[in-house]
């Protein structure tokens, strides 16, 4: 079982519907959108002091590549999946996908067969970090292993391993779920990354770990050592019982470090409740930013009171990072699912970095962040219907120097005009943030007045065919493995 995929494309477009016992990938490609520029009335970032800010053309080496988070170059991006390998000992598989001249082509696959742990993994989540600075991305899986521990492994580490664990009160059992992982510049050196998992523990709170790389590109710490740990078991926070938990790292206030790490959640309450962390020198993390919503359909998401045993929720919230207003910050986008089984909705959410508070330490540092800027979508006719999986990710798709925001769905619905009564369908849909001063705001946010803020604008649509067998819709990034 397949549970997180990552991926981009220039300019591609990438989803996974993933049925019970086969892998299958639906690519939209999405061409240049031939429109007018348009400057968003950002200026030109200031020059350094005694620096031109007229740009100079100069040679610029291929080999080696210059390494970490100041200078990446970027040449075809791929595509890594972490699953659950459908065989008896449910062993750890990775892949990487790449396109060739015929379509999608598998150049790497990795079962992890020689380590007994990796057998019969659960909750398996992927990403791709430089975890040792050389400039190639590694390939850092995360999940519960045969012991049901909290578990990670590297690609570094190679097929015998070993694999990093910890099996505390709170890091093994059956109770572990919602597993997510992204990869940022935590500690704010600039030349490598670390990786940031966020889960639900076995008391049922949430948790976030860090783990560093060595040298080799493999996980640094020894078994029940970490780089990073934050969790709030409080019943009274509302995140001492949480679910669907999802995890993703950027840069929101513009500092040119990834590393703050946005954590979305359905909390005890049933809210929709984000947390925002940094990383401390002595391995503590600051909640920068600590919201739950009652209203605008986030008092109750993802609801699981449903009519139909198959119209429950996989991961039904997810979060994405990008500059999706081109002002060289990221903004956090939150999509998830609302309503109910008669009026089922996806809704998108940004969150906008506004400005940081400094308290007295920096455990008292506080982000203030905008979130006036959502957009509620209907999911269709069919009743009942269910986005029973989201999936976000956000980069530049048209090529204008500003991050779209990709949402890939899967939908079930009781389809009664055809042979089978129960099917699941992808949805894949496309947004733009549309900026007050943009001059299409006032065509494309129709119910705005003079003096309201930003919209979210759906710019494509693609729906595939409904089929009895696509159940589940991974998780999505965007990375360079050169």
């Amino acid at each position: 079982m397949i549970t997180k995929a990552w991926a981009l494309f220039r300019r591609k477009f990438v989803a996974v519907i993933v049925p019970p016992a086969t892998l299958c990938l639906v690519v939209l490609v999405l061409s240049q959108v031939q429109a007018p520029a348009y400057s968003q009335g950002l200026a030109t970032p200031p020059a350094a002091e005694g620096v031109s800010s007229t740009p100079t053309p100069i040679p610029c080496p291929t080999d080696p590549p210059p390494t970490g988070d100041r200078v990446k170059l970027r040449s075809e991006d791929e595509i890594v999946v972490a699953a659950r390998h459908w065989h008896d000992d449910y062993y750890l598989r990775n892949y990487v996908l790449d396109t060739s001249e015929s379509g999608l082509s598998l150049p790497t696959s990795v079962t992890y067969t020689d380590i007994d742990a990796l057998t019969h993994v659960h909750d398996v989540s992927a990403t791709a970090a430089d975890l040792n600075g050389d400039g190639r991305v590694e390939r850092v899986s995360a999940f519960t292993d045969k012991s049901d521990r909290l578990s990670a492994i590297s690609s570094a580490s190679g097929t015998a391993g070993p694999a990093w664990y910890r099996d505390g009160d709170v890091y093994k059992g059956d109770h572990i779920k919602w597993i997510d992982i992204d990869s940022g510049d935590l500690d704010r050196s600039g030349d490598d990354e670390e990786v940031a998992i966020a889960f639900e523990d076995d008391y049922n709170a949430i948790h976030v770990v860090l783990l560093n790389g060595d040298a080799s590109g493999a996980i640094a710490h020894t078994v029940n050592r970490d780089y990073g740990n934050w969790t709030d078991d409080r019943d009274s926070t509302g995140l001492g019982d949480v679910a669907y938990v999802a995890v993703a790292v950027g840069d929101l206030n513009g500092d040119g470090f990834r590393d703050e790490i946005v954590t979305v959640m359905k909390d005890g309450s049933k809210h929709l409740h984000v947390v925002i962390l940094r990383r401390n020198d002595d391995g503590s993390m600051t909640p920068l930013y600590n919201q739950y919503w009652t209203n605008h359909d986030r008092d109750n998401v993802a609801k699981n009171e449903l009519l139909y045993t198959n119209y429950g929720n996989w991961r039904p919230i997810d979060v994405t990072v990008g500059d999706v207003d081109g002002d060289w910050r990221d903004e956090a986008i939150l999509g998830f699912r609302t309503g109910d089984d008669g009026d089922p909705r996806f809704q998108l959410l940004a969150l906008k970095f506004v400005q940081e508070i400094h308290g007295t330490t920096h455990l008292d540092d506080r982000f203030v962040m905008d979130d006036q800027v959502y957009i509620n979508t209907t999911l269709g006719n069919h009743n009942p219907r269910a986005a029973q999986t989201v999936s976000l990710s956000a980069g530049d798709l048209d090529g204008d120097g500003v991050d779209e925001i990709a949402v890939g769905l899967g939908t079930f619905h009781w389809e009664s005009t055809t042979s089978f009564s129960e099917a699941w369908q992808p949805v894949l849909q496309t947004f733009d943030y549309i900026p007050v001063a943009h001059p299409d705001w006032s065509t494309n946010c129709p119910n705005h007045d003079e003096g309201d803020p930003p919209c979210l604008f759906r710019t494509s649509l693609y729906t595939g065919l409904a089929a009895s067998r696509f159940r589940r819709s991974p998780k999505m990034r965007r990375f360079s493995a050169s």
